[in-house]
């Protein structure tokens, strides 16, 4: 009896784990694979320049930033994520390999930026994604990109609780 009871055991539990699975993945954000597709994560490494001593630069640098695939074989980024650019590659979901890209456009009062990848073979399989219009209050949204402190596509959705508009300028 001792036997039954152990055997009943891990079936319970692996029952419970198949029917956790099973929960969380009818919670999982439904994010359409051609979008998943389309946004890439953006490597940049800069040189700032010295303001202080003008005849130097500071130190090599680099981050990522993410960006999205738009019509005319272009990637739309944020400008502050290519900011004082030296070298700007960019990565498809799902691919290792890095792609080099130009800088084509900056513009820091609105943080964005466009970028061009040359290498045909990059462009394979992507599709380009539109602007939509701008969301309304508590229209529920989600939003796919590489968040710092992360190498893989992050999925995040949730509410818009304010929608506003005002003057920005990065400093680049």
């Amino acid at each position: 009896s001792s036997s039954s009871s152990s055997s009943s055991s891990p079936t319970t539990t692996t029952t419970s784990v198949f029917a956790a699975a099973a929960a969380a993945s009818s919670r999982r954000l439904a994010v359409s694979p051609s979008v998943l597709k389309s946004v890439v994560k953006v490597f940049c490494t800069d040189v700032k320049p010295n303001f202080a001593l003008p005849w130097q630069m500071e130190q090599q640098g680099s981050s990522f930033s993410s960006g999205f695939v738009i019509s005319g074989n272009r990637i739309l980024t944020n400008a502050h994520g290519v900011a004082w650019h030296n070298v700007v590659r960019v990565r498809k979901h799902g691919d290792s390999r890095k792609y080099v890209a130009t800088v084509e456009h900056v513009a820091h009062e609105c943080d964005l930026a466009i970028l061009k990848v040359e290498d045909s073979q990059f462009w394979s399989g992507l599709e380009a994604l539109s602007l939509g219009t701008l969301p309304e209050l508590q229209d529920k949204i989600k939003v796919v990109g590489y968040p710092q402190g992360g190498d893989r596509i992050s999925i995040t959705q949730g509410i818009v609780s304010r929608v506003e508009m005002g003057s920005y300028s990065h400093s680049g």
